[in-house]
């Protein structure tokens, strides 16, 4: 899952909602790996399951979120490492898709057109959904998380500088005692950190630097 957060408040079914905007880019596995896709969210909301490039398990895959300031737009950008094959959407304005309704729908319109464009929390992870209990699903999978890193432009350029996060910090879910999850295998690869999640018990982020 890769996640951004931009920082606005903003109204939404008559209320103030000062809490940041989510934009994703997460891997979705549902019953049977025949189904599984990634998508493409913006504010909690899935705005496109990308079709071209599906996953599997056992292969590796570079996500990307580029935000377009003077043009509205977000683009989520996904390649599979190992065939090569690329996709992308580019989300602004005129395809964006409301959670429910049409109120909604231009409520999330209004705030891609308002919005200020300045990031300023990113995090990489997984999320749980279950709809049967307030418990998380065990992890079925060991995954590497690798090569974080993230860029800055001032224009509409596509030649991107991508700089490496050098440090990770936790961050305690108030909602989440304890998560069935271990985090190991934080080293440095090719510049940039590295870790790996798989099945465990954790009650806290991790803390690393390079």
């Amino acid at each position: 899952m890769l996640e951004l957060f931009l920082d606005k408040s903003y109204r939404q079914e008559n209320k103030i909602k000062p809490v940041p905007l989510e934009l994703d880019l997460f891997c979705q596995f549902v019953d049977k790996i025949e189904k599984a896709d990634f998508k493409a969210v913006f504010n909690g909301t899935n705005q496109y399951s990308f079709k071209k490039v599906l996953p599997n398990v056992g292969l590796s895959y570079q996500r990307e979120i580029v935000i377009n300031s003077s043009e509205r737009i977000v683009s989520y950008r996904l390649r599979d490492v190992n065939t090569g094959e690329f996709q992308s959407f580019d989300l602004g304005a005129n395809n964006m898709n409301g959670s429910v309704d049409e109120q909604k729908k231009n409520d999330l319109t209004k705030v891609i057109n308002e919005v200020k464009f300045e990031p300023i929390k990113h995090f990489t992870g997984i999320e749980w959904w279950n709809k049967v209990d307030n418990l998380p699903y065990p992890v079925r999978y060991h995954v590497q998380f690798s090569m974080l890193r993230y860029a800055q432009s001032h224009d509409s350029s596509e030649n991107l500088s991508f700089k490496p996060y050098t440090a990770l910090s936790s961050d305690i879910d108030p909602l989440g005692r304890q998560y069935p999850i271990s985090f190991h295998g934080l080293q440095k690869m090719d510049g940039c950190i590295c870790y790996e999640v798989s099945l465990g018990t954790t009650s806290t982020g991790m803390e690393y630097s390079l």
